[in-house]
């Protein structure tokens, strides 16, 4: 049960008013009076969908067959009693959101334990990305789970950001912001003649990212071109974090072999320094257009990995060929930390309050999209016909 004092977001001019809030698990009440008597909404409990965090801080409360309610307080206390209220309730009554308000527009992504769909919340209009997997597949449920545990504790304006988890008897999905730019894959394979500057904000970006990652102990251990998104503005979001980890050390192998760090091909204890090193390749590919150690079979590649030297074309930027050395270190106790990286030689011209703020931009701007059609995603996927029936009620 909830009862307190919040305002509402008024639906026709936008206005904020005040409103006492009452729910518990049958009825959701909005009051203009301290005594319940002249109430303006009563819903019941059972109609209730969903409840998500705005970037504003404030709820966002959806009920079926009503417009969105969105709340707000100062009293950041008030809040969060008033989240952890209403999902406990959800939970108790077994409501998560529902399937049915997604239209289905295409498939963008797939990986080892998820496949990734663009929708549309049919309540709120907003195009959303639902990350789904089977819930007979074990691993695949882990990683989301890790997932949905990280994106719940930690919040950055660098790193995708979760709206909810929808469920039925067969898939579980995370519920995520759409970033319509697609990742720097695909960015990186459209601007073949990319500029020194766009590829210094890009990487900059990149570099604040791991640093609030790293500390809050997390090990990311996916960092790869794919995991990188970028916004219609030109500012990346780290996504996907199935097999990052919140620990000191691990020893679990994990990740995309051609990223993977020497220390974890050998079966060693390691840090977040296996961050560093897939930061350094990729460094070095959005820089040359290929990975240093990328072989035609996985064997070989970890073998190029752990055995041979780095190889840097020459006559090329001197501080960039600096830091590369550094980050790419075979031993991760010589490998640079993110302090490192960012009072190199290579990074002296960045303005890290800017980039911190999200005040630099890519001359380079990822394609827009049109009539929902979703202009920076594989064209494999995005063609793909959706089986539509495993969405669909029990």
């Amino acid at each position: 049960m909830f009862e307190g004092w919040l305002s509402k977001k008024g639906s026709v001019k936008g206005m904020w008013m005040r409103r006492k809030v009452y729910f518990d698990d049958k009825s959701f009440i909005l009051s203009k009076d301290e005594n319940n008597q002249n109430n303006e909404l009563e819903i019941p409990m059972k109609n209730a969908v969903s409840i998500s965090e705005l970037d504003n801080g404030s709820l966002n409360v959806v009920f079926m067959n009503n417009q969105p309610l969105i709340f707000c307080s100062k009293n950041e206390t008030i809040i969060k009693e008033f989240q952890f209220s209403f999902k406990t309730i959800l939970e108790q009554l077994g409501i998560t959101d529902n399937y049915k308000i997604y239209l289905f527009i295409c498939k963008i992504g797939s990986g080892y334990s998820s496949e990734v769909y663009l929708a549309q919340n049919t309540q709120t209009n907003e195009l959303v990305v639902l990350k789904t997997a089977n819930k007979n597949n074990s691993s695949s449920m882990k990683a989301l789970y890790v997932e949905n545990k990280i994106l719940n504790e930690f919040k950055h304006p660098m790193i995708i950001s979760k709206k909810g988890v929808v469920e039925n008897s067969k898939r579980y999905s995370l519920c995520l912001e759409y970033i319509s730019g697609g990742d720097l894959y695909f960015w990186m394979n459209r601007v073949i003649n990319r500029s020194n500057e766009d590829i210094l904000i890009i990487m900059s970006e990149l570099v604040i990212a791991l640093e609030f990652l790293h500390s809050n102990g997390i090990i990311y251990r996916d960092l790869k071109p794919e995991n990188i998104l970028i916004n219609s503005s030109g500012h990346i979001k780290l996504s996907d974090f199935g097999l990052s980890t919140i620990s000191e050390t691990s020893t679990e192998i994990c990740g995309t072999s051609s990223y993977m760090a020497p220390e974890m091909i050998k079966h060693q204890l390691y840090s977040n320094k296996v961050d560093i090193w897939a930061f350094g390749i990729l460094l070095f590919e959005i820089n040359f257009g290929y990975n240093p150690f990328s072989r035609d079979i996985k064997e070989k590649t970890m073998k190029a990995i752990v055995e041979e030297e780095l190889k840097i074309p020459q006559n090329f930027n001197k501080d960039l060929s600096e830091l590369l050395r550094n980050v790419l270190k075979k031993d991760p106790k010589e490998r640079f930390s993110v302090q490192q990286i960012k009072e190199s030689a290579y990074f002296k011209s960045v303005n890290w309050e800017k980039a911190a703020n999200r005040s630099l931009q890519i001359k380079n701007l990822p394609i827009h999209d049109v009539h929902l059609i979703p202009s920076n995603f594989n064209g494999k996927y995005t063609s793909e016909k959706i089986d539509l029936s495993q969405f669909s009620s029990d």
